[in-house]
């Protein structure tokens, strides 16, 4: 090489020979030398650390969100794609979408997938999310629409609720029966004084004759 002029010069090592950990490498001419240190940790390893769905159940025709925490358990960045889908059995196809994710090693990220369920059928379905060799399926429901409706204004009825009709007709026995015993009782006392007061009227009659 001439001078004034430089070189890009590679050197390959296959680090799947060597253990995890931190090594020392030194490049060397017959001018120079450089040293320095390099790590081999674990490659890139993507997992889904968790899964939510909203809403759910779903009524026909709303869309469907699906949220995931991936997680890079790996100490190497790297990049992976994940994909949700739905299996259609009666129409023998599947929903599909997809996006990608790129993560330092040991580090986390949500993503969110959105789904139209326009034309889907109700009833219940399997949805895959694949998040490279990890894989979780769940089953969501459908509803058709207008159940989650009534289902929102039943659930109103059906409450802690107590029966206003059994109290008021307790309340009411007891008033009525509070005043039949009252007009008894003075029916009664009525009853008493008249006949004190004849008693009295022939007993003077007796003593003018």
């Amino acid at each position: 090489m001439e001078g004034a002029q430089s070189e890009r010069v590679s050197f390959e090592f296959d680090a799947s020979q060597y253990d995890l950990g931190e090594y020392s490498y030194q490049i060397q001419t017959d001018t120079d030398e450089r040293t320095g240190t390099v790590t081999i940790g674990t490659p890139a390893t993507f997992q889904l650390a968790s899964l939510d769905l909203d809403p759910a159940p779903l009524t026909q025709g709303r869309e469907l969100s699906v949220t995931a925490v991936v997680r890079n358990t790996g100490d190497v960045a790297g990049e992976q794609t994940i994909t949700a889908r739905i299996e259609e059995e009666t129409a023998a196809r599947s929903r599909v979408e997809t996006t990608a994710v790129e993560l330092a090693g040991n580090d986390s990220h949500t993503v969110t997938l959105g789904f139209n369920t326009a034309g889907l059928d109700p009833g219940t379905y399997v949805l895959t999310v694949e998040v490279g060799e990890a894989t979780r399926e769940t089953e969501i429901t459908v509803e058709p629409e207008g159940d989650s409706e009534a289902n929102d204004s039943g659930a109103g009825d059906t409450g802690n609720e107590t029966d206003p009709s059994a109290d008021d007709t307790g309340v009411g026995f007891g008033v009525v029966g509070g005043l039949a015993g009252a007009s008894a009782a003075g029916y009664l006392v009525q009853r008493r004084l008249t006949a004190e007061v004849s008693r009295r009227t022939e007993t003077a009659g007796e003593r003018r004759k």
